[in-house]
């Protein structure tokens, strides 16, 4: 099952003696309409959401993580991590200055090293991409230059994107010259 987390959902919220509208992810609303008409001080485990809900677990731990904040639902034991073995309780003691609360949904997990490695060598390629065309167009502009000089403008260049290194700039002039596509002067090694 693929759940999309796109948009978002106001519900209008009377809880003792105010009345807040929440702004809350699709997967929160979700939660949080389960709550509503139970009696007061009726919990619910966090089997039973799971299974009232159909939601995939890494869903629902976000989403029961998201009303922590506000401490809409007051979690038993209190902590961060949600496990199985937990239990939900509407807070009817909820108070807010804001009548409008924005609810965020908490980030989804840290990618692991697979991931990170991953995701590293897409933005390695995708710079030395931008290096090589920062390249071409110095050259294709100066005709002629010093290596150093050339750096240094390249540098300036992409400084706008990203920070280069000049051994990262060094090593696509080496290989747009390999390509040939720049060549050395042959009196100047």
């Amino acid at each position: 099952m693929t759940v999309a987390v796109m948009s978002n959902v106001d519900l209008g919220a009377q809880i003792d003696p105010q009345k807040h509208e929440l702004n809350v992810s699709r997967l929160v609303a979700v939660v949080l309409l389960l709550f509503n008409g139970v009696p007061e001080g009726v919990t619910l485990g966090y089997e039973a959401i799971a299974q009232e809900t159909g939601l995939p677990p890494e869903h629902l731990k976000r989403a029961l993580q998201s009303c922590g904040k506000y401490k809409i639902l007051i979690k038993e034991p209190k902590s961060r991590i949600i496990a199985d073995t937990d239990t939900f309780t509407f807070n009817r003691g909820f108070s807010e200055k804001m009548l409008q609360i924005k609810i965020q949904t908490v980030a989804s997990k840290v990618e692991n090293v697979v991931e990170q490695k991953d995701t590293q060598q897409r933005v390695e390629e995708a710079r030395k991409h931008m290096a090589e065309a920062a390249i071409v167009r110095v050259m294709k502009s100066r005709k002629t230059l010093e290596r150093n000089e050339l750096i240094a403008e390249v540098i300036t260049q992409l400084q706008i994107r990203f920070s280069p290194s000049p051994a990262m700039i060094k090593k696509r002039i080496d290989a747009l010259i390999e390509r040939e596509y720049l060549e050395r002067v042959s009196h100047d090694r």
